[in-house]
């Protein structure tokens, strides 16, 4: 796998009992799903603070170096644009986190960083909290969201069905397929960029979005009805 931020081949070195990658030329590490989790455990049960040793010879280039000409990064695992997001360990530090596989990059020092804290502020403790807090984050909110997205589509289409029968409600599915594609799928269609066939007219999309702009798109689209017959009625109610 080639580093998200440097682009060099990684190497798979032994760190806190997991086998994890390590690029030798900017010392980031990268954590597939579930191995930040155990390396921070062992860590602060351990009570170090220490980043592994990385041969190479070289001395380590800063990720500033890299973010000035190039700030977009791609997970190595299955390519995917990496989001950045706030540590729920330590809130100073910001990770980047891959919507898709859901593995982290961590660049030079900052797991280091993670454990200080965590060993500073009553570590086991705050530990179990924050994979609490994240886990209800990453896992639990997502489909709260769509539930409530199915919920209002659903609403829609017996509202409309009840006072303009099949055809209308059949108008409103057609309506409700995008954004609920959005809503549903937009970890997974947010690196899509251009589409094929489509020169004549140009490509609809140019560069890749993030998944939670896909998502709040999504949101503005099925919203968009509501907000209109609001707007209706307030208009004929001051008229």
């Amino acid at each position: 796998m080639n580093c998200p931020l440097c682009r060099k081949k990684m190497k798979k070195i032994r760190y806190q009992d997991q086998n994890i990658e390590a690029c030798p030329y900017c010392r980031g590490m990268w954590f597939d799903q579930g191995e930040l989790q155990m390396v921070l455990e062992q860590l602060v049960s351990a009570g170090k603070a220490a980043e592994p040793e990385i041969s190479t010879g070289t001395e380590p280039v800063s990720p500033s170096f890299f973010c000035e000409s190039d700030p977009q990064r791609i997970c190595p695992r299955c390519g995917h644009t990496l989001a950045t997001v706030k540590s729920v360990y330590d809130p100073s530090v910001f990770l980047d986190k891959c919507g898709s596989c859901h593995g982290f990059w961590a660049d030079k020092d900052e797991i280091r960083q993670i454990s200080l804290y965590l060993k500073d502020k009553n570590s086991m403790k705050n530990l179990s909290y924050a994979l609490a807090l994240a886990q209800s984050i990453i896992w639990q909110s997502k489909p709260q969201e769509k539930m409530l997205a199915l919920a209002i589509a659903v609403l829609y289409l017996v509202l409309v069905g009840n006072s303009g029968g099949i055809m209308a409600a059949s108008s409103v599915l057609a309506f409700l397929a995008l954004p609920l594609i959005c809503i549903f799928f937009g970890d997974n269609v947010h690196d899509t960029a251009g589409m094929a066939g489509a020169k004549f007219i140009g490509p609809f999309i140019t560069q890749s979005a993030s998944a939670r702009s896909i998502i709040n798109t999504g949101w503005i689209l099925l919203l968009l009805p509501s907000v209109i017959v609001l707007l209706s009625l307030l208009i004929i109610k001051i008229f």
